[in-house]
């Protein structure tokens, strides 16, 4: 859903973001509000690769991974609940006790990250609620361990998993029947749609 809950609370002055410093976004997509930030003084971290283009098209800075401090930060949550926990304190560790912007829609689970924050010890400056969603700002807080849970996984047969893709912790139910139907011969090209990290693909080869 397109929203423009960042831009309505910077103008009316829920928030005011620093005057000096970078800013760094995570997970904005190519119709993410963000137009409210310099772009010279924005480097967006998008790991996806059409929307790191539409992004860098756009005049964005355009990285999959941030490098140096950040006086703000801004984390568009993701699906993935155990990343979205990572993201933020990646944010609020590079924002070095600045400002750190969440936004999110309720299916998002925007409503417990607000608490869980809370509970972190973060100091919430600001809420701004619009379009099934919220935003919540913050300062300080303690997430270090929340770090860990964008380290790899290491599954069975060697596979190597990261947080917010699909089934990153365990092989899902799905592909292991599918794996179990699979020919014992197959000829020709295979097209694997969505391959997630590989399952399907590795045993087709």
């Amino acid at each position: 859903m397109i929203t423009n809950r960042i831009s309505l609370a910077i103008a009316n002055g829920d928030i005011a973001l620093p005057e000096a410093g970078r800013t760094v976004v995570f997970r904005a997509r190519n119709h993410s509000d963000i137009d409210s930030f310099t772009k010279d003084r924005t480097l967006v971290v998008q790991g996806f690769k059409p929307d790191h283009d539409a992004l860098e098209r756009a005049g964005f800075d355009t990285a999959v991974a941030p490098e140096g401090k950040f006086s703000c930060a801004v984390v568009f949550l993701p699906r993935s609940k155990s990343e979205a926990r990572g993201l933020i304190a990646q944010a609020s560790g590079l924002a070095d006790g600045g400002l750190v912007i969440v936004d999110g829609q309720k299916t998002d689970g925007i409503e417990s990250f607000l608490k869980d924050c809370k509970k972190a010890g973060a100091q919430i400056c600001a809420t701004f609620s619009k379009a099934h969603g919220k935003l919540f700002a913050f300062t300080g807080g303690e997430f270090s361990k929340w770090l860990d849970l964008l380290q790899e996984t290491k599954l069975q047969d060697g596979f190597v998993t990261l947080p917010g893709l699909f089934s990153a912790d365990e092989i899902d139910k799905g592909s292991a029947a599918l794996v179990q139907a699979l020919p014992d011969t197959l000829k020709g090209k295979v097209c694997d749609l969505g391959a997630g990290w590989g399952y399907l693909s590795h045993h087709v080869l």
